[in-house]
């Protein structure tokens, strides 16, 4: 070997020696024991709604359930999830997790499960994303509505496998109706309305995904209502509401049929153009409340006596224009 020849060897040994170095310090960096830890939104043992705030693919949760941001070791998070457009989403995707959040796009989910996000093709571009516990077991299932049927997870393995192992209904169709989910029996699993242009609620309150006798459809609140879920006396059955301008009329005994102050629930909570209602049980008590999300600042019934006095909670979370969304427990069937 001449001395050109050794002088290549020996300059070829030093660059893959650099390489090796430079492999080996990437493995140390990012070898799994130094990954990040999963992130955890909803602390383990809680019970009341806490908030979260969705802007541009950026979320704040207050994990900690405080009622503050607290930007520190063991308090509240900011998870990068989704994009500017995308329709956010919450839900319990794993008992483990707890309440989680995700968004929806063109019949794209993407949810953060075991603190990761995970993606599935379900659905398509048009169709409004639905989520709920379709058979009870505790988990949050994804679905998605389509001028008037419903595509539905059945078995939560985040997939359509046809209307023999997952469930089709076919409930409403008329434009600009709003899809509604909630347990309007209290048999722990979600059933499927919608809230129609003309004031009129239609819900499959047996749950059966069938248009039959046993379910109803009943006028609620006037034009421009937005239409609201909860369980407002708490006896484990799902109830419809509205709120219009600062005022809110809500089903407190689930009839169906207003009957006044009293027995039903009319109450005055914000009123400010661009007022947002937000409803959760913010003390843990298993009945639902109402509140205002308002630019940024939370207004919460938190006591549930239907006005905000000295016992309740109004504070800043967020920014104008982000959306805000409750994150809560899924209900069990006990």
């Amino acid at each position: 070997m001449n001395q050109e020849q050794t002088t290549i060897v020996k300059r070829l040994g030093i660059v893959a020696g650099t390489l090796l170095l430079v492999v080996a310090i990437v493995y140390f960096i990012y070898s799994p024991k130094d990954q990040p830890a999963a992130v955890k939104l909803y602390p383990a043992g809680q019970k009341k709604a806490i908030a979260a705030v969705f802007r541009d693919g950026n979320w704040s949760v207050d994990s900690n359930a405080t009622g503050r941001w607290e930007a520190v070791a063991g308090g509240d998070n900011v998870v990068a999830l989704g994009k500017p457009g995308d329709i956010p989403l919450n839900g319990t995707w794993d008992v483990a997790d707890g309440p989680s959040i995700g968004v929806f796009r063109d019949g794209v989910f993407t949810l953060l499960i075991g603190g990761r996000p995970q993606t599935f093709n379900f659905g398509g571009p048009g169709d409004i994303p639905v989520v709920g516990d379709w058979n009870g077991d505790g988990r949050t299932k994804i679905g998605v509505f389509r001028k008037g049927f419903w595509l539905l997870d059945l078995n939560g393995n985040f997939k359509w496998d046809g209307a023999a192992v997952d469930k089709q209904v076919i409930l409403g169709g008329t434009p600009g109706e709003i899809p509604l989910v909630g347990d309007w029996n209290g048999d722990g699993k979600s059933d499927t309305g919608v809230y129609r242009t003309d004031s009129t609620f239609a819900l499959d309150v047996n749950g059966n995904g069938v248009w039959d006798k046993d379910d109803k459809v009943f006028g609620w609140g006037s034009l421009g209502d937005i239409p609201v879920v909860g369980d407002w006396n708490g006896d484990g059955r799902s109830k419809i509401g509205v709120f219009h301008s600062g005022f809110w009329s809500l089903d407190s005994n689930g009839n169906q049929t207003w009957e006044g102050p009293g027995k039903d629930q009319f109450l005055a909570l914000g009123g400010v153009a661009g007022d947002l209602p937000v409803v959760g049980d913010w003390n843990g008590d298993g009945r639902t409340k109402v509140g205002i999300y308002r630019q940024g600042v939370w207004y919460l019934d938190t006591d549930g006596n239907g006005r905000l006095d000295k016992t309740d909670k109004t504070w800043f979370f967020g920014l104008a224009g982000d959306k805000p969304i409750v994150l809560a427990p899924t209900a069990v069937k006990k």
